[in-house]
């Protein structure tokens, strides 16, 4: 039968005298609001940051860190910075495909008790009383491992994606800018899921934890992704990883005087859209550069 219509009521309750706290708000609607909002705030902040560094009216600091590591190296999201159409699209299909997963982890945490999901009624309220006992058997300590696991994970790629937007806004490079605001949307996003559905769910410190696990399993799908295509075509992901080598090169070459001339993603030491071009040429005076300190550091 359909439940009972309450609008001043706190709790919800079944048959079995199992309650839950009632909820005002849309959890799906909630976090496609925050997740949007993270995007927009980040691009803005990014886009200021840029604009800022260009008009000369701040100087920030550069970031010398190397992009390949920050987006990963045996991630499918390391194809975001090469020019490759079918890497980028392969990428941005990835990232799809993992929010439609948590999205589908916030739909089974939602309080409705209209349809069948995953909520766990963890409340006990007997009738005639007005006192209610919480059953849920979670404390500090599962909490605790699950913040650790999100370091390991999530917390990981927002801090990546932080410093990877940064570094391209500095540089004025746009596929650095994007790829970073990418791994910083889905790291919120897989944080926020897990927080949310294991609150709804979790009964116990031990199913706590379980399902953070296999959250976080979650979050290393573009890695799976990844060695998969090296399993189907190794020369083409051999192919579009030396030339996100160079891209990172390059960048880290770039200053800012050199930066003022380029508001373009320019072919300078990349390969171009071809997806046969093998990425072999570069710079001589880069190659020159490597001799030298090669013979410098070389006993013989």
């Amino acid at each position: 039968s359909s439940p009972l219509t309450c609008t001043s009521c706190t709790m919800c309750c079944n048959a079995a005298h199992k309650c839950q706290e009632k909820q005002e708000y849309s959890l799906v609607a909630q976090t496609s609001f925050f997740i949007l909002a993270v995007f927009f705030i980040l691009t803005l902040v990014m886009g200021t940051v840029l604009l800022l560094n260009k008009k000369k009216i701040i100087g920030f600091p550069e970031l010398k860190r190397n992009v390949g590591i920050m987006v990963g190296e045996k991630s499918s999201y390391l194809f975001l910075i090469t020019r490759s159409y079918l890497g980028r699209l392969l990428s941005l299909t990835t990232a799809i495909l993992q929010v439609i997963i948590f999205f589908i982890f916030i739909y089974a945490a939602k309080a409705d008790f209209t349809k069948e999901n995953d909520w766990e009624y963890t409340k006990r309220c007997l009738r005639g009383s007005l006192d209610c006992t919480d059953e849920a058997n979670v404390d500090w300590k599962a909490w605790t491992v699950f913040s650790m696991l999100m370091i390991y994970g999530p917390i990981q790629d927002i801090v990546n994606g932080m410093m990877l937007s940064y570094k391209g806004a500095i540089v004025r490079r746009y596929r650095c800018a994007f790829s970073g605001i990418v791994l910083v949307v889905l790291g919120t996003l897989a944080i926020w899921a897990s927080v949310h559905y294991l609150q709804a769910t979790a009964t116990s410190n031990a199913e706590l934890i379980k399902d953070s696990v296999i959250l976080l399993i979650i979050t290393d799908m573009d890695e799976k992704i990844f060695d998969l295509m090296k399993i189907i075509k190794p020369t083409w992901v051999e192919k579009r990883t030396r030339e996100a080598k160079m891209y990172s090169d390059e960048l880290n070459a770039t200053d800012n005087g050199d930066s003022e001339n380029d508001n373009s993603e320019t072919d300078s030491g990349l390969c171009g859209n071809n997806e046969t071009t093998t990425c072999e040429h570069t710079n001589s005076s880069t190659y020159a550069d490597y001799i030298s300190v090669f013979n410098k550091m070389t006993p013989f």
